[in-house]
């Protein structure tokens, strides 16, 4: 099945791209810091559940859907972890920036799939999504005998469905739940053996292994919501209304949680959490859908560059360099010709990195698109 694009899906891809650069300023307000990391990176989840549900993942072969998400996203995630492990060594040796325990553990995070630095997010999606697609596609088969015995029993055969459905979302329930309550139980075991280097490793994988379920759970949330959206008609006043409605109803709500971080399972109150995660991912892609018809205008084409591209900007910004660069360079602006505020600092840099990111995003893309797991253009 060819892959279908929907527009406004890659622009709320875009939006979330900055706001994981916003999440890696050091000078971002807490209050914004707060409200970015209650829900930027559960929005990717939910993204490619809603992608899953788009482009008829289930109905392939699970050997295909193995090979197909082993190549777009394990490759690029041993690529660029040992890229990036390559100029760590670099910087030990010989700039002597880098200690060589960060290395270590980087090199430690890296084999057990925990994922050093921005990498930790493509092994969560890689088994997230394959588990996923295992859960449903077991229920499915449940439906389909449940589904024949009631066609055979004059049945309704949409209570085969509603069935299956049900049966999927209290499966993925249920692993949520023992993974967070195995989550607690790492917490207190992190805190008794986290200073030696043993607990410190396993540490990393239990979370790396915990991590899996809770992007799982985004994903089935993804797809579920789809499934919704794409039976109700496109109303953009009431798109608008509604997501305006949930991102500041997330903004309290983040406001009370304080920060979060899905990569170190900070959650806060889990149930604040999951709030501010959903609605913060859902508010954003009914703004999205709103505004969908001024994709065409140039907002509206950066925002679909970026998110068709998001992957790119996720892998590098932070790990190359990128960042740093762009925050060096706004540092002496605001140092040295005109004075910002914290908010226009952190701006300023978004702004430079997104720059900084379109030689490397069209270099890629050219020349090299096997390191980013696609098949290299034809011309």
């Amino acid at each position: 099945m060819a892959k279908e694009r929907v527009t406004y899906l890659d622009m709320a891809k875009g939006v979330g791209i900055f706001l994981v650069i916003l999440g890696h300023e050091a000078d971002l307000p807490l209050a914004a810091r707060q409200f970015v990391t209650s829900f930027h990176m559960p929005l990717f989840f939910i993204l490619s559940g809603m992608a899953v549900c788009l482009t008829g993942e289930k109905e392939r072969p699970f050997s295909q859907i193995l090979k197909r998400k082993s190549r777009s996203i394990m490759r690029p995630y041993f690529i660029f972890s040992v890229l990036c492990l390559i100029m760590e060594v670099f910087c030990a040796g010989v700039l002597k920036n880098v200690l060589w325990e960060t290395v270590r553990e980087h090199l430690w995070a890296t084999v057990c799939l925990a994922g050093a630095s921005v990498f930790w997010f493509l092994p969560a999606l890689f088994f997230g999504e394959l588990l996923f697609i295992g859960i449903f596609t077991r229920a499915a088969g449940l439906k389909n005998k449940g589904l024949q015995k009631s066609v055979q029993g004059n049945a309704n055969p949409q209570t085969g469905k509603r069935r299956a459905g049900l049966c999927c979302g209290i499966i993925v329930t249920l692993l949520s739940v023992i993974a967070y309550w195995l989550h607690l139980q790492e917490n207190v075991f992190y805190g008794r053996y986290g200073q030696l280097l043993w607990g410190n490793f396993l540490h990393l994988f239990l979370n790396a292994v915990l991590r899996v379920f809770f992007a799982m759970a985004f994903i089935a949330i993804g797809y579920a919501g789809y499934s919704l959206l794409r039976r109700l008609p496109k109303r953009r006043l009431a798109d608008f209304c509604l997501g305006a409605v949930l991102m500041v109803a997330t903004w309290q709500i983040s406001q009370k949680n304080g920060i979060t971080d899905m990569n170190y399972m900070v959650f806060g109150n889990i149930f604040l959490y999951a709030m501010t995660s959903v609605g913060g991912s859902f508010g954003l892609i009914l703004l999205c859908r709103a505004v969908e018809k001024s994709a065409e205008s140039l907002p509206g084409r950066i925002l679909q560059y970026y998110g068709r591209n998001s992957l790119v900007v996720m892998m590098t910004h932070a790990p190359f360099y990128v960042m740093y660069v762009a925050t060096v360079a706004m540092y002496i602006i605001n140092n040295h010709i005109l004075p910002l505020n914290s908010l226009l600092l952190c701006g300023g840099i978004v702004v430079g990195v997104l720059m900084i990111e379109v030689p490397i995003i069209e270099v890629l893309n050219r020349y090299f698109p096997f390191l980013l797991g696609k098949e290299k253009r034809k011309e």
